[in-house]
């Protein structure tokens, strides 16, 4: 199972750090946030998500997702479960006064089945009627900051080579996620001295 389509729409596409790193309520993460202005001046504010955001993360999500060519539309079924699972490292939503406008979820991955401190990026989702806006963009930037500073070796993400070059991914054969073509499957270097290499997994929470 792979999902490629708009990222600014949604990206779908993992057990290693410790849960009080940030995974899960009331970890030492929950109360991170930064305020950002982004595109036609709009304010946004980019949080950790707390319990009551729930049910509106579920929503935005299957709302990225419903017109996603490659999207199964499983995407708010993965993130509860990395959620009950203590799975969700880094778990975003951006914000503008009550109303939730996007999300964006990190979960860690497994290389040649060892956990090595890499994660991987998604889903990311936005609200349909506030694409355009850079939301994605900057839930994305927030999400590799927190991992960066939660000292990450790196990141994969399986999604559209245009967009996910401009934070810095690329194609790297060393890293094999199969079933997907590798092309659409990258990586950012974020604290690791040296890529690893060998066959990619996620967390069991994206095949169900």
């Amino acid at each position: 199972m792979w999902h490629v389509g708009p990222s600014r729409a949604g990206q779908s596409l993992g057990p290693g750090f410790p849960q009080a790193a940030g995974a899960g309520f009331g970890a030492s993460s929950a109360n991170w946030s930064a305020p950002l202005y982004v595109g036609y001046g709009l304010p946004m504010h980019i949080r950790q998500e707390r319990e009551s955001d729930c049910s509106a993360i579920a929503e935005v999500t299957a709302q990225a997702f419903a017109n996603v060519t490659h999207s199964d539309h499983t995407e708010p079924d993965i993130i509860k479960r990395l959620r009950e699972a203590g799975d969700l490292l880094v778990s975003l939503v951006a914000i503008d006064g009550d109303h939730l406008l996007g999300h964006v979820a990190f979960s860690p991955i497994v290389i040649n089945k060892q956990h090595c401190k890499w994660y991987g990026l998604g889903p990311v989702s936005v609200r349909p009627d506030r694409h355009g806006q850079g939301i994605g963009s900057a839930l994305i930037r927030a999400g590799l900051a927190q991992l960066s500073s939660l000292e990450a070796g790196g990141c994969v993400v399986l999604g559209d080579p245009v967009y996910y070059r401009r934070f810095g991914f690329e194609q790297d054969d060393r890293l094999r996620y199969e079933g997907a073509p590798p092309e659409y499957f990258m990586r950012l270097t974020l604290n690791a001295q040296q890529v690893p290499s060998g066959s990619v997994a996620y967390a069991p929470a994206f095949t169900g």
